[in-house]
């Protein structure tokens, strides 16, 4: 049988680590002010060169938030997508079922078995190795997740993803490439996003995204 979870939920934690790497550049900003408002008591000349310094730091520490923030929003996507199917199959298996696929067989003997599975199991006897097999699972159902606006999003999250994997947090030529051709077919502007940004148009996103998937299967 198909263990009970809920994918929106592992979604709203995993967002919150996202959320703590904007918050922690946020409050090491207001630190550095009060701090350096405490030495413009002593003369605004030492003022000057502990805002330098800070400044300098605080440059370092945002970029490596950024990055970490991005490479968190492209995991917290492909656990969602792999929560997702083991809440597909435990709430609505018989929709599954009653449509011919490749999956049919291992479906139906995943949903009898006596034993519980969880995703990784689940996506093992499925053979889905990825987020683009995922997808194309669920547009086998008539599931589709993303419309090709919400495509463009994930793929310029996941160029950047991984370009700082990869190249650390210089984008490199080919990147740069691929979010301008982005761009040509997209009215947003996916090259020079701010995290906040990007955090909150995949979440507003995400959060369309799970309604959509099961405003279908309760038509």
């Amino acid at each position: 049988m198909i263990e009970k979870n809920s994918a929106f939920k592992v979604f709203e934690i995993n967002m919150e680590r996202t959320n703590m790497l904007i918050q922690a550049v946020e409050k090491i900003s207001a630190y550095n002010f009060l701090y350096q408002e405490k030495a413009y008591d002593i003369s605004p000349y030492h003022r000057n060169i502990v805002k330098a310094v800070q400044d300098k730091e605080l440059e370092k520490i945002s970029n490596s938030c950024y990055e970490h923030a991005i490479i968190s929003i492209a995991t917290t996507f492909e656990t969602y997508l792999k929560e997702l199917v083991q809440e597909l199959l435990f709430k609505h298996g018989d929709y599954f079922l009653n449509l011919d696929s490749k999956w049919k067989e291992r479906i139906n003997a995943l949903i009898d078995d006596s034993e519980k599975y969880d995703f990784e199991i689940i996506l093992n006897r499925l053979n889905l190795k990825n987020r683009f097999q995922i997808i194309e699972f669920l547009d086998t159902y008539n599931l589709i997740l993303l419309t090709p606006d919400q495509e463009n999003l994930i793929n310029s999250i996941y160029i950047k993803r991984n370009n700082f994997v990869h190249n650390g947090s210089i984008l490199s030529k080919k990147a740069k490439i691929q979010i301008t051709e982005l761009n040509k077919v997209d009215k947003e502007k996916y090259f020079d996003l701010s995290i906040k940004w990007t955090r909150t148009k995949f979440k507003r996103m995400m959060i369309k995204v799970h309604e959509n998937i099961f405003q279908k299967l309760n038509e």
